[in-house]
């Protein structure tokens, strides 16, 4: 046979059982050339097993183990790619959130005690924001999240407080005699910079002046940080 062809397509359909399962269709075209025909196979295959163990693998690779959240890697990734494809007049924020003292939680209490920490604050920034935002573990105890399409900017740091609250609130359950708190520094987009670098290092100065501050607060980005100003407009706890 001569000139064959393969269309391979992987999809979901609904198995005898009424179950969404992961499917491949397959049509197999060849020429005939006795009688001079296009001839064909189709299959279908169920690969359900096969395709959530890569599902699976990709995920793992793409997230933190500790906390579920997207790792470092690809949260800068998903923001880049987000940036480069949207050149709208929407307004996003990026946030850089970072715990306050838990160096001396860990040294105190020990890595255990960190790690549950970690993954409290995990859980609180997954039930904070939306699922179309993007949020990560970009450090130790440093996280980003990136807000898309927010309405203004005070909405923003509002729940930026609001998040501060909680996590002063849930956290310490573990033990009284430690007190968590986090600090926030927030940009944004287009106004501070339309790429993650960019976005990223201002939001990093405004969380600088947060913990200069005293920490627990949330501080949003401007010039005169940059000049060295402790002028910020900064919204303390």
């Amino acid at each position: 046979h001569h000139g064959l062809t393969e269309i391979k397509m992987e999809h979901r359909r609904l198995n005898a059982a009424n179950e969404m399962i992961w499917a491949l269709s397959a049509l197999y075209l060849f020429t005939d050339q006795v009688q001079n025909e296009i001839l064909g196979f189709f299959f279908v295959m169920d690969i359900h097993q096969q395709k959530n163990k890569e599902l699976a693998l990709k995920r793992k690779s793409e997230h933190d183990s500790l906390t579920g959240l997207l790792n470092k890697e690809h949260t800068e990734q998903s923001i880049q790619s987000f940036l480069q494809e949207n050149h709208s007049v929407e307004k996003h924020a990026l946030m850089i959130i970072d715990l306050d003292n838990f160096k001396n939680v860990n040294d105190t209490y020990g890595h255990q005690i960190g790690d549950m920490v970690l993954e409290e604050m995990g859980k609180l920034l997954y039930e904070t924001f939306r699922s179309t935002d993007i949020v990560g573990r970009v450090g130790g105890d440093e996280f980003a999240v990136f807000l898309k399409n927010i309405t203004s900017l005070d909405n923003t740091v509002a729940l930026a407080r609001n998040l501060c609250s909680l996590a002063a609130s849930q956290i310490n359950h573990f033990d009284q005699n430690f007190s968590i708190s986090c600090s926030v520094g927030i940009s944004e987009c287009p106004e501070d910079g339309i790429t993650y670098e960019v976005l990223f290092r201002k939001a990093d100065i405004a969380l600088y002046e947060a913990k200069h501050h005293g920490k627990s607060c949330v501080f949003r980005y401007n010039l005169s940080m940059e000049n060295g100003s402790l002028k910020a407009n900064g919204f303390s706890h």
